[in-house]
């Protein structure tokens, strides 16, 4: 399921609850004024880290990689949510062109190799930007 409800961001939901639990990729893309540094990317993954809702979640390390050409920063994550119910997931951030990107994709925890490698890898590795002509 897509959803395009909110301003600069993209939702895919995978539509199988099977497991308790709906796969879900959100990417924002929100020009700002501000020039984003490998720090301040830091903390806006450290601040969408804490914002995650219902979420008791172990304090998370975060990496620098590179995405849309650019160095970024991401953090990995695994949470319990109400019910125990097992989720982990990615944050990252990166700053081109007057613009912060930023990706979360959270599934079921024991789809970790699966999501990061055909969701998040695959999305890393083909993303672009498109800019109106």
């Amino acid at each position: 399921m897509v959803d395009t409800s909110e301003a600069n961001s993209y939702k895919i939901q995978s539509p199988d609850w099977a497991t308790g639990y709906a796969a879900t990729l959100v990417i924002r893309a929100n020009s700002t004024s501000i020039e984003y540094t490998t720090d301040s990317l830091t903390t806006e993954v450290k601040s969408m880290l804490t914002n995650l809702r219902n979420a008791n979640y172990p304090n998370t390390a975060t990496r620098k990689g590179l995405f849309l050409g650019a160095t970024g920063v991401y953090a990995n994550y695994t949470a319990t949510l109400d019910g125990n119910l097992q989720i982990a997931g990615r944050i990252a951030a990166v700053y081109k062109n007057n613009v912060l990107y930023t990706v979360h994709l959270t599934y079921p925890a024991g789809y970790t190799d699966t999501y990061k490698t055909n969701v998040y890898d695959k999305l890393r590795d083909t993303l672009k930007v498109i800019t109106a002509q």
